[in-house]
């Protein structure tokens, strides 16, 4: 064998030379969608700014709307005057209805909820997608990743702390929000077999604002001068957040991918710091430490897997 071959080891961390083609492409899948959780969260986070003004509906309609025009000029860039292709336009659709009642259903769980209850509740969406992947999606679920998405769900629970005291109204719509979430994922990884990436997110935010605009003339209101450029900075947290969620997918399968979305537990700590003045519990560093694990250790199964296996998939 050619020395200069890479060829992957099953060691605890990936190594520059060590890595072949496939690796790259398990190692992007990761940072893809660690990126997507990032720019989904501080869009909540800047949702959560102008709570007092906008009800959960219209932050979903502002966030789709903003997010379309910003993704227009690349729209135009990419596919010039034509629409871009759709191969699965009921897909589209249905997902596309799916996420602006998820982002409603979510923020109503925040506004009935104490932020670290509705947290806890709305993550275990990872474990219902990890369910859905193997009947749905026929996608082999090792054990491993089942291990590793409970393993980052206890890091949840720790750093979220639940209180305990939950109202009913609360927890059924944070339920309700996991399970659609998880479903919005499953369609996403099925239109992502087909679709481009550019192209899902387009569709998805273009249908959302229209779905989300047919509610608007009976409970909606025209934005006010100081509230824009927070809309605005929404729809480009939205806009790359769905884009990068669409090439995570795209890359990997669901089960995968899901398991990353626990990171948005610790990008929670700099923000509550910075914007709200809460400081980090010893439970908070605790759970983080235990939920970054688990999302390196479902990495580096995946390339021991890959690596008895070449064949398999991420």
């Amino acid at each position: 064998m050619n020395s200069k071959t890479p060829v992957s080891q099953p060691g605890f961390f990936f190594t520059v030379h060590s890595m072949t083609n496939s690796d790259r492409h398990l190692l992007l899948a990761a940072c893809t969608a660690v990126g997507a959780v990032f720019f989904l969260f501080a869009m909540n986070v800047l949702a959560k700014l102008v709570a007092d003004t906008y009800t959960p509906m219209e932050a979903a309609f502002w966030r789709n709307a903003m997010s379309t025009l910003i993704l227009l000029p690349f729209v135009w860039r990419v596919y010039g005057a034509r629409l871009p292709p759709m191969s699965k336009p009921k897909t589209m659709v249905l997902r596309s209805v799916m996420g602006s009642l998820t982002l409603m259903l979510s923020m109503t769980a925040y506004f009935n909820l104490p932020m670290a209850d509705a947290n806890a509740i709305i993550l275990s969406a990872p474990l219902i997608l990890t369910s859905l992947a193997g009947f749905l999606l026929r996608e082999n679920v090792t054990r491993g990743r089942i291990v590793c998405t409970l393993l980052g769900l206890i890091g949840v629970m720790v750093v979220a702390h639940p209180s305990g005291q939950l109202s009913m109204l609360g927890t059924a719509v944070a339920i309700a929000a996991a399970i659609s979430v998880a479903f919005m994922r499953v369609l996403l990884r099925q239109l992502g077999k087909t679709e481009d990436p550019l192209s899902m997110t387009f569709y998805f935010l273009l249908i959302g604002t229209i779905f989300t605009a047919t509610l608007m003339p009976v409970f909606g209101k025209l934005p006010t001068l100081e509230t824009i450029p927070v809309l605005l900075a929404i729809g480009c947290c939205g806009a790359l957040g769905q884009y990068l969620n669409a090439i995570s997918y795209k890359m990997a399968d669901a089960s995968f991918v899901g398991a990353f979305v626990y990171t948005q537990i610790i990008w929670a700590v700099p923000f509550d710091y910075f914007l709200w003045g809460v400081h980090p519990a010893l439970h908070t560093f605790i759970g983080g430490g235990i939920i970054i694990f688990s999302n390196l250790a479902i990495i580096v199964l995946e390339q021991r897997r890959r690596a008895r296996d070449p064949s398999a998939k991420a």
